[in-house]
């Protein structure tokens, strides 16, 4: 699997070295100055591009291959090579002259031993470690890592008392969220009174106060608990003391209301093996944490596999995104190992090294303070295994949702899922209509038409969306799959209504689409009124901006219009000439565009509106013709700017103009409705001509991250060439967010998916990373492209960075 750039390198070569060993790589001995490389070892090295050889970044990897925590710490390390193949492939296509190489050290799950083995690192000038998998072995290196200028990225300590802001990044949320998760299981479960037993290290501790707190604010009692040191292999003092302690409480409460919460890592088989001699603690309910769940010694161990059956043990570990990069190292891992993993904290390891160094492209630098200045925007912008890495102040992962383990048939499997936004626990086995088995969603699309050359690419999406969802349904054992119903709109506002109306009639309450904001206007009543659901790929009118039925996964124009504003002035141009489509799409952008345009001190001379039926040209170009000449007399030609307004019928007024020397000696601008359109590289004549006046059009950006690769390169296998239009990714995460929402609320009906859609958008991360929708239902912000005809083909050359309002050359 090849993860998407989500940050383009600049310039071909890199010559970097954060130690004597990258020094060494490069053929030189740790004695020789390396003033070329590393200037006395300057820690705030950059990227430099004038150099072609290739170096090596070493990250130390801090993970027990033995000891209490080996079983997680086996698949983390194998999760680790996985995305070092991925993400050295992905250095290797941007271009860049380093890769990154792993120096794998076993911490023995032992805290002394961490320390030993980041003091270690350190003395070979290595400033990055990936680990440790322990609260208590990351503890042990905090001050450590502090003093010496060390970045670590634990993918699993979860202790709240590590909550602090230091070199410590954490890619799971501290304990006060998985303690809340317990305490809302063990109430649904009609716990009472729980009997904590726990590990006397500062995770254990921290998860028992933690569950503690939670459980007692939920009207729950915590009875005494027994707290055992990590050195204990022999438990069967433990054994008896929890024994009696259920005894104690099964003479006030019944079996069903007193739970037994165990807080431990792999030692806890000893344990097992010692309470299966007690009958009376198999009446009970059992429940354990991250430390067990999927933890492969609790089903290789006959007595404590049958022993955590009969109590029905329920584990909680932090839960991945289930997108598309989840399920891809997912297989990726089976591949590798023959068995998928058991272990959650394979794909925050994953994501760890991904966004460890995609941080250090971004900040085109190797110094680690520079990186951890970096690393948590990195992160908010990355899509990976986890979704995306939001990260609190303390630099841990700021909420996630948690799955629920249970042990079936020998087996561990996933059960249920805390759903973190709803504060609710949803079960995987969909309580839905088995007579449901085709969910039908409707496709307003055009295959004909003003936009036809970016429906067609956009149905393409949505066949390769509904086959990823449906095997995503098939594997989660939903009893039901996904359905298309394609309709051709012909890109017309009339027939879009009767195709919305004909769905309507069949009982499909969902529609993907349509393309244009005309159509979209001319169907929002009828939608509004019987309760469908409308998500567009495309349709971007501020004028359509309300809270309503429809959805739309793009920002809308106010956005692009300061995007077009902000390439006028960048660009010299003092006086631009608008020409533009004289509907709700073309009258909302050339609206928001001049005034944001003015706002700048530009001048919007008088604006050339055309009827969308009209289809020759001639009194148009004539008219442009004319304005320009008019400004010439004032402007210079780098001054003066026409922007267009269309869709593909902007072929015919590029041919006209192309009969006007004049309208070849300014800029031309245009935007979404032209950036990658094929039809305006077809003609030969306006290909001719967009060339020649150096057309830029503008699009919204789509994330460039693992999804967007994924569909990206699914859309070139299909077809043969790679997609020119942005709203293809829009497109995909349409279906997945609709078809998550439905999951996720347990539901089909349409207003009940409406009030879920916010929020699965929010925590789904795809082609366009999360969709995180404004009040109206669009995309809230967005970067855009800038797209160009080089060579008679189109090429994004440039970037809008909405965070920095800047444009960058990509």
């Amino acid at each position: 699997m090849n993860n998407g750039a989500k940050y383009g390198i600049i310039g071909a070569g890199i010559a970097v070295a954060i130690s004597i060993a990258v020094a060494a790589s490069m053929g030189m001995s740790g004695d020789e100055p390396v003033d070329e490389v590393l200037d006395e070892q300057d820690t705030d090295a950059t990227i430099d591009t004038s150099d072609t050889t290739q170096d090596i970044v070493q990250v130390g990897v801090l993970l027990p291959a033995t000891g209490d925590l080996a079983s997680h710490g086996n698949e983390n390390r194998i999760a680790l090579d996985l995305a070092l193949e991925d993400f050295n492939a992905h250095l290797e296509e941007t271009g860049a002259n380093w890769k990154m190489e792993l120096v794998m050290e076993d911490t023995q799950s032992d805290p002394i031993i961490a320390l030993e083995k980041i003091q270690s690192l350190n003395s070979k000038g290595i400033k990055y470690a990936l680990g440790p998998e322990s609260s208590a072995e990351t503890r042990n290196i905090m001050s450590y890592a502090d003093s010496n200028d060390i970045i670590v990225i634990s993918p699993s300590s979860t202790s709240p008392k590590l909550a602090v802001a230091d070199n410590i990044f954490r890619f799971v949320p501290d304990d006060t969220k998985q303690g809340k998760v317990v305490a809302t299981l063990l109430a649904e479960r009609g716990i009472k009174v729980v009997i904590p037993i726990y590990r006397g290290d500062v995770w254990g501790d921290g998860l028992y106060e933690a569950t503690s707190a939670s459980f007692e604010e939920m009207g729950g009692i915590v009875a005494e608990g027994i707290r055992y040191s990590p050195e204990v292999t022999v438990f069967s003092t433990e054994a008896n003391i929890a024994a009696s302690n259920v005894e104690r409480h099964l003479d006030e409460y019944s079996a069903d209301e007193v739970g037994v919460f165990i807080i431990g890592f792999d030692e806890v088989v000893h344990f097992f093996n010692a309470a299966s001699a007690y009958d009376v603690l198999r009446t009970v309910q059992w429940f354990g944490s991250d430390g067990n769940a999927g933890a492969n010694p609790l089903v290789d161990d006959a007595i404590t596999s049958e022993f955590v059956t009969d109590v029905g043990f329920i584990a909680t570990q932090f839960a991945p995104s289930d997108g598309q990069v989840f399920e891809q190292v997912r297989m990726d891992f089976e591949a590798l190992t023959g068995s998928t993993p058991n272990n959650n904290y394979v794909y925050s390891s994953y994501d760890s090294l991904w966004v460890l160094g995609l941080a250090m492209l971004e900040a085109d630098s190797f110094d680690s303070m520079t990186i951890k200045e970096q690393l948590p925007e990195t992160g908010l912008n990355y899509d990976g295994a986890l979704g995306a890495v939001r990260l609190n102040d303390a630099g841990d992962l700021a909420i996630s949702d948690y799955e629920l383990w249970s042990v079936i048939d020998g087996e561990w499997e996933a059960t249920a899922r805390y759903n973190a936004a709803m504060d609710m626990i949803v079960e995987y086995a969909h309580e839905m209509d088995a007579d449901t088995n085709i969910v039908q969603v409707g496709i307003l699309l055009p295959a004909t038409g003003d936009l036809a050359s970016h429906g067609n690419e956009n149905r393409i999406a949505l066949d390769l969306a509904l086959e990823d969802f449906n095997a995503h349904l098939e594997e989660t054992g939903a009893n039901w799959k996904m359905e298309l119903v394609m309709e051709d709109t012909q890109s017309d506002p009339i027939i879009a209504l009767e195709k919305i109306q004909s769905l309507n009639s069949k009982g499909i309450k969902y529609a993907l689409g349509p393309e244009s904001s005309a159509e979209t206007r001319n169907i929002m009543s009828y939608a509004d009124s019987n309760d469908i659901i409308v998500i567009s790929p495309s349709s971007t009118s501020p004028k359509l901006a309300v809270a309503d039925n429809i959805f739309r996964f793009v920002p809308d124009d106010t956005k692009q219009g300061k995007v077009v504003a902000t390439l006028l002035a960048e660009r010299g141009i003092k006086v631009v000439i608008p020409i533009y489509r004289g509907d709700v799409w073309g009258d909302g952008l050339y609206e928001a565009t001049s005034a944001s345009f003015e706002e700048m001190g530009g001048i919007v001379a008088e604006g050339i509106r055309y009827s969308p039926e009209v289809t020759v040209f001639s009194t148009e170009a004539n008219i442009a013709a004319s304005n320009v000449e008019r400004h010439l007399d004032e402007y210079s030609a780098d001054e003066v700017g026409v922007f267009i307004i269309g869709f593909d019928e902007v072929v015919h007024f590029f041919n006209a103009a192309s009969a006007y020397d004049v309208l070849r000696t300014v800029q031309w601008f245009g935007s979404d409705g032209n950036a990658g359109a094929n039809p305006l590289v077809d003609d030969a004549i306006t290909s001719e001509f967009v060339t020649d006046v150096g057309f830029i059009a503008t699009q919204f950006a789509p994330s460039d991250g693992q999804v967007f690769e994924q569909v990206r390169m699914d859309f070139e296998a299909l077809t043969g060439s790679t997609p020119n239009n942005n709203y293809v990714y829009s497109s995909y995460d349409s279906l997945w967010v609709l078809g998550l929402a439905m999951l996720e609320a347990d539901s089909f009906d349409s207003m009940t998916i409406k009030e879920q859609l916010p929020e699965t958008g929010l925590n789904y991360d795809g082609a366009l990373g999360a969709v995180r929708l404004n009040d109206a239902g669009d995309l809230a912000i967005s970067d855009y492209e800038l797209w160009s005809v080089i060579d008679g083909e189109w090429e994004a050359t440039a970037r809008y960075n909405a965070a920095t309002q800047t444009i960058m050359n990509n």
